[in-house]
């Protein structure tokens, strides 16, 4: 218990740390690595410059840092970069014109498929309550199972009659079939 206790107070110090030491970074170095982030290193795919260790990638650090000291905006950096390398450069597409359907069509395809999804789950279900409540046969099959039962009760109705009038005893000849009975109902199908 005292073990616990002593680790989440490490923890809790550890955390207390680290947020302390990030809050000494000043606010244009804050500025700085946020705007790296956001651009990609031109030769590392899908690399920001803020990851890369490229050569291009550091050079273009230093320029975010240039920009920044003589008082650039983030828009006009990030403009800077795409003047220079195209949109192709910035981390996330623009969302203006051709390039709007990157932010559209990605939320349309998830939501359609999570429709799908449950949709065909919905049918899945209905369909085994649908077959619960009308039965394993369809109407052609019951009614063939019908003429099916009509027939063996034809066929034995001589010894159920005989049985129930010798007072419902099971007697050896009420148990036999007749002979050649069941064979005659065959052939005449």
């Amino acid at each position: 218990m005292a073990c616990t206790a002593w680790a989440c107070v490490l923890f809790v110090l550890l955390i207390a740390g680290c947020t302390a030491a990030q809050s000494d970074v000043p606010a244009l170095e804050k500025r700085s690595q946020g705007l790296n982030k956001t651009i990609m290193c031109p030769i590392c795919p899908g690399e920001s410059i803020d990851q890369s260790q490229a050569t291009i990638a550091l050079q273009m650090r230093d320029i975010v840092q240039q920009k920044i000291a003589i008082g650039w905006t983030d828009d006009q950096i990030r403009d800077f970069f795409v003047e220079r390398y195209g949109p192709s450069v910035l981390m996330e597409p623009p969302t203006e014109g051709f390039s709007l359907l990157a932010w559209i069509v990605p939320p349309v395809i998830v939501f359609t498929a999570i429709a799908a999804f449950l949709l065909a789950i919905r049918r899945m279900r209905g369909n085994g309550r649908r077959q619960q409540h009308e039965g394993s046969y369809d109407a052609g099959q019951h009614a063939d199972l019908e003429r099916y039962y009509d027939r063996i009760e034809a066929a034995l109705g001589p010894r159920l009659t005989a049985a129930s009038s010798s007072g419902g005893a099971n007697s050896g000849d009420a148990d036999k079939p007749v002979p050649g009975e069941l064979e005659r109902e065959r052939r005449d199908d």
